[in-house]
């Protein structure tokens, strides 16, 4: 394994232009409110990823009732073609990669059908 080289905070004060050093504070957790905005909105993670399933779970319907393709056939692809492995365990990210591929599918077997 490669060891990093370490440096306590004083040698690097000493070395560093301290003009050149930005501290930019914490870093805001998801869930927080933003103190500096004053928005009491919050990032609640939990609910936009049942959002993004639910939207997952009725594009697959979509594209079953287009193609005629067993449920389990469209999801184990499209969670292949954006590196899901457990559905449940797919970041929101991976969840919204995934509605785009589903719409991409609709959009072509609706050009199909047409």
């Amino acid at each position: 394994m490669w060891d990093e080289p370490t440096a306590t905070k004083a040698e690097v004060q000493e070395v560093v232009d301290p003009s050149l050093i930005v501290d930019f504070g914490e870093a805001p957790l998801f869930g927080s409110t933003s103190s500096e905005s004053g928005s009491e909105d919050t990032i609640d993670l939990r609910s936009e990823h049942e959002r993004m399933r639910s939207i997952n779970r009725s594009l697959v319907i979509e594209i079953s009732k287009l193609t005629g393709k067993a449920h389990s056939q469209i999801n184990r692809t499209l969670n292949n073609s954006c590196g899901i492995g457990k559905i449940s365990e797919a970041s929101v990210i991976q969840l919204n990669s995934r509605s785009r591929e589903a719409e991409k599918w609709l959009e072509l077997a609706g050009r199909k059908r047409k």
